[in-house]
């Protein structure tokens, strides 16, 4: 019962995002230049943290554990990356 409610919530989410994302307004455009050292430093940052959480060790055998290796170091990534690349905060 644990695995059903599991997976049952996990579509409820994905189901409830993608119902937020269709109900978002389309019609704003707003014209901004893509700043380049903010995804340099993202990228920098997302490296070091994947190598490093690699080198303590993990299991070959667990794809799982890599992709939250990879949406972990992602998500701390974008939390730190405007601290790096904007020096006028």
């Amino acid at each position: 019962i644990y695995k059903l409610l599991q997976h049952l919530s996990t579509l409820f989410g994905g189901l409830f995002i993608i119902w937020t994302f269709i109900r978002l307004q389309t019609n704003v455009l707003i014209e901004q230049t893509i700043n380049a050292k903010y995804w340099e430093t993202f990228l920098l940052i997302f490296v070091v943290i994947f190598c490093l959480r690699l080198s303590f060790g993990i299991d070959k055998n667990y794809l799982g554990q890599l992709i939250v290796t990879c949406v972990s170091a992602s998500l701390v990534a974008l939390t730190i990356s405007p601290i790096f690349s904007n020096p006028k905060i």
